[in-house]
């Protein structure tokens, strides 16, 4: 990376960085910007059509007419053993076998709608992610049954990216030697393990249940049962300082998982925001979060760690983000999840008994949908490539919406360009290596940006 110009660095501070309470993380999915617009009303959208409501017809008959023959499946499980003051799910506690159970049992429900409605049997899925919550803690036979019947209903790729979320505690329980060989043997080949930090009192502080002695035996359990290992870590945490991440790369270091995912702390979470409150002093200030941020990504960068931005096509650890990335379609199931395929894009509904009720009336869950604009559409492209190595193809772009990238974003890529963040050439424009820094940070400028154009 070449020598950062001083000038660059305020104006990337200014202009691009966000502060501790604002700052979001991109991923995977598209910003629903567009919620903040007025929705109809429900009523005004749904009719009853041989006992399906109008919503139910229109996901399936859109679905039906997508031409990808591959696809992504992603399964929410909404339980978790404890409630980490980080999380930005808000998962369900505590989790009853009972509750559990019947909660798998509506996921079969809701795939079961598609299996009869749709053409999803004649897809194959390319990836598979459970991510939650905790999937792993799941009743285990309830779990692997599930498992069976997907593989049972659905066509799976040959190389088919299994993943599935889990906790240390998980890994060196009496029980979990077992479950990992049973899990492994149902076809899961990738594992992406919670630890967040290697220090016992900001562990505690932020309510994980875990250890760092038994992080370090879980990783070392995982990679001697040949699993891809994806390790999740945080910096910016309530307690936590620059030193304390300088550690955690060091032990990262010794134990070289496949893959490594950094995430900075959201305020999203209430319990997070009341103990900014409160206590400010707990959390890093701006500038030691810039400090850190650099020291994260410097490493992730020199370690050959891939994260969003430096996604490629050759060492794919995040399959499953990756072809997402890419414009795959997907389908998620379970409460609050969102599923994306053609222009429409849906958003299951949140509460666990609307949840089950729309299911025993054999509806999907939908909450809300919406098809995106051709604005729309242009956003969720450049959002989406640029947190890919290539990132986007000028000539793909031209073709796909008859305008230039340039012409659709040209004082937003030119800003980017001013400091370094943005590279462009005669095919692609892409994240710099700088950039790589301040994906997120970028991804939700852009947002901003079209926002108020």
């Amino acid at each position: 990376m070449s020598k950062i110009k001083k000038e660059e660095i305020e104006e990337i501070k200014k202009k691009i960085f966000r502060n501790i309470t604002e700052y979001r993380k991109s991923f995977c999915d598209y910003p629903d910007f567009w919620l903040k617009k007025k929705p109809l009303p429900v009523k005004a959208k749904e009719r009853l059509i041989d006992n399906f409501d109008f919503k139910s017809k229109l996901i399936f008959s859109h679905f039906n007419q997508i031409p990808e023959k591959e696809i992504l499946l992603y399964f929410h499980f909404p339980f978790c053993s404890s409630m980490c003051l980080f999380c930005n799910v808000l998962n369900l506690l505590p989790p009853k076998r009972t509750q559990m159970n019947k909660y798998i049992d509506y996921l079969k429900k809701e795939l079961d709608l598609y299996l009869k409605h749709s053409n999803l049997k004649e897809k194959t899925v390319k990836a598979l992610y459970f991510g939650g919550g905790t999937p792993a803690e799941m009743p285990q036979e309830k779990l692997l049954s599930f498992i069976n019947y997907l593989r049972k209903n659905l066509k799976f790729d040959k190389n088919l990216d299994f993943t599935i979320e889990t906790h240390p505690k998980i890994i060196v329980s009496s029980g979990g030697q077992k479950l990992l060989n049973s899990l492994k043997k149902a076809g899961v080949n990738r594992i992406s393990l919670g630890i967040q930090s290697f220090n016992d009192l900001i562990l505690k502080i932020n309510h994980r249940t875990h250890s760092s002695i038994e992080a370090i035996k879980a990783v070392k359990i995982l990679k001697k049962l040949g699993f891809l290992l994806n390790i999740d870590m945080m910096f910016g945490l309530p307690g936590q300082s620059h030193q304390d991440v300088q550690y955690d790369l060091k032990i990262l270091e010794k134990l070289k998982p496949d893959a490594i995912e950094y995430f900075r702390l959201e305020h999203v979470n209430p319990k997070i925001s009341s103990l900014f409150e409160l206590n400010q002093s707990l959390f890093a200030s701006e500038k030691e979060l810039w400090k850190t941020n650099f020291l994260v990504y410097q490493w992730l960068l020199k370690n050959n760690y891939e994260q969003n931005g430096t996604l490629g096509e050759k060492n794919q650890t995040y399959r499953y983000r990756f072809f997402c990335l890419k414009g795959a379609p997907y389908l998620g199931f379970g409460r609050g999840v969102a599923s994306h395929f053609k222009l429409l894009r849906s958003i299951n509904t949140i509460g666990l008994g609307e949840y089950y009720s729309q299911l025993n009336q054999g509806k999907l869950p939908i909450k809300i949908y919406h098809f995106l604009t051709k604005k729309e559409q242009m956003t969720r492209d450049f959002y989406f490539f640029l947190q890919l190595r290539q990132g986007i193809n000028k000539n793909r772009f031209q073709k796909k919406y008859n305008l230039s990238i340039n012409r659709a974003f040209g004082p937003f890529i030119k800003s980017l360009k001013k400091i370094n963040l943005l590279e462009e050439n005669k095919e692609n424009i892409r994240l710099s290596d700088l950039g790589t820094f301040f994906v997120s940070d970028i991804c939700f400028s852009l947002i901003k940006y079209v926002e108020k154009k």
